[in-house]
């Protein structure tokens, strides 16, 4: 008798469906990973951004010193962001890792931007930027995040600028300081803090309304626009270097007034 319980017992055991092992190690995706999930005919490297360093850029989220900003298409979804902290492989995909990061879409509707906190670490990093808008995955090229050491504090975009024409045209001129070819950003915003104008530049001056020697216009929708005699405006300049760190920013109101040059030092 007793042989017979030990061999049911046995074969119960051994008929018993064992529970999947659950593995709950949480390595964070790869960029490599995460592209591989797309055809390379639907990606695209056309994400236009930049970071800097607070307070300069961006002054509501004093925790998180370091911003990576980007231009924010109509429609686009899963926006994420990639560091990578070795500045020797910049190209290497296995080694940029994706960060738990929150994207918050500014009040314009047309950039929105990563708030992330300043690394312990003495070295730089890379970043990189990816959305999906359609069937298709957008990357950004890697741009540096300076360690806090050696990070290059935000200085104040000088001399500018500005005249307005009696036919409400605009231009501004301005110094981008210890910043060669430096990429501007040029944005004007109505009495209300809506942009409607977004343009690129590498020039150091931008006539409102020509874009001839514009490299990127965030605002196509915009034609033949003329400021209002007497109305005031905002106008924002970000000065990023090629690494695509900003080292100038400024933001000034100023009044559609063709009878005054208007000069910030």
């Amino acid at each position: 008798m007793r042989n017979w319980v030990l061999i049911l017992l046995v074969f119960t055991l051994s008929s018993c469906e064992k529970d999947e092992a659950i593995d709950t190690k949480t390595d964070p995706a790869t960029l490599a990973h995460y592209l591989s999930e797309y055809h390379a005919d639907k990606t695209s490297n056309k994400v236009w951004l930049h970071a800097g360093n607070h307070p300069s850029f961006e002054r509501e989220t004093d925790e998180r010193p370091i911003h990576i900003r980007l231009f924010a298409p109509e429609r686009a979804t899963e926006f994420t962001c990639f560091l990578n902290d070795s500045i020797q492989f910049r190209d290497s995909l296995r080694l940029y890792r994706k960060i738990s990061a929150e994207f918050q879409m500014e009040r314009e509707g047309l950039f929105g931007l990563f708030a992330i906190k300043e690394s312990r670490s003495e070295l730089n990093r890379y970043a990189r930027v990816s959305y999906v808008l359609g069937d298709s995955l957008y990357l950004s090229e890697p741009i540096l995040i300076r360690a806090k050491a050696i990070s290059t504090d935000t200085k104040n975009t000088a001399d500018l600028r500005i005249e307005v024409t009696s036919g409400g045209r605009a231009f501004m001129n301005w110094t981008a300081s210890d910043v060669a070819q430096a990429n501007n950003l040029v944005m004007i915003t109505d009495r209300t803090g809506l942009v409607f104008c977004a343009a690129q530049t590498k020039n150091d001056e931008f006539l409102f309304y020509n874009l001839r020697n514009v490299n990127r216009n965030f605002t196509p929708d915009l034609f033949d626009p003329r400021l209002v005699h007497g109305e005031t405006y905002g106008l924002r300049i970000y000065s990023t270097d090629n690494s695509g760190w900003m080292r100038n920013f400024r933001s000034v109101v100023f009044r559609a007034d063709s009878l005054n040059i208007q000069s910030f030092d």
